[in-house]
């Protein structure tokens, strides 16, 4: 009954179209072993880093990013709050999934779970549409002003911009370390209707020096 789960990032594009190569056969094969496979991809998390940020706080953020996947779907099974997924909810999205790509979001003010959901469905780090997903893994953590409307809204959002039969899994939990009317949003997309990482290793292979 259990389940595995991989995180991995891939190479920058500055590494090298054989890093690249071999990085998506390391891939082909965990994915013979793992119910999932969750990919960062490093070209996207240069967007999202500010160009005068030094390197060992870059390297910094990449692991943050690796901790907070990791956390969503830990306190998805194990944090108790407003909604709390179980097991066989999570199982039901990753198991067989494939490869599973990452978003999050933050929104703060009266549109606060709105904005976190546009946001982590539009993240750099997604590196694929919403729509191509039939399995959806939502982690919305709150301040304490996070109540059912906003859940609800959050939910709408991203139901909206999602394949119709998708499987939608959701949690909901209370953060006191949150400003009281913030909302941050990770979603974890997986079972793609078509082969986007193979279409995402052409492009970083374009792009990359041999």
């Amino acid at each position: 009954g259990a389940m595995t789960i991989a995180v991995v990032t891939k190479p920058f594009p500055f590494e090298g179209s054989k890093n690249m190569r071999n990085a998506d056969d390391a891939i082909d094969r965990l994915k013979d072993v793992a119910d999932a496979v969750i990919v960062i991809s490093n070209r996207n998390v240069l967007k999202i880093i500010p160009d005068d940020l030094s390197l060992e706080a870059s390297f910094q953020v990449i692991d943050e990013i690796v901790n907070q996947v990791v956390l969503s779907i830990v306190h998805m099974l194990t944090k108790r709050g407003i909604s709390t997924a179980d097991f066989a909810d999570v199982r039901s999205v990753l198991r067989g999934g494939g490869i599973a790509l990452i978003g999050m979001g933050f929104g703060s003010g009266e549109r606060a779970a709105k904005d976190a959901a546009m946001a982590a469905m539009t993240s750099p780090l997604l590196d694929s549409t919403l729509n191509e997903a039939t399995g959806i893994l939502v982690n919305i953590v709150g301040g304490k002003s996070l109540s059912l409307q906003k859940i609800d809204e959050a939910l709408r959002v991203i139901q909206n911009n999602s394949d119709q039969n998708a499987n939608i899994v959701m949690s909901a939990h209370l953060n006191n370390e949150y400003p009281a009317d913030s909302v941050s949003i990770t979603l974890l997309a997986t079972s793609f209707k078509k082969d986007v990482i193979t279409r995402n290793i052409r492009d970083y292979i374009a792009e990359s020096p041999a």
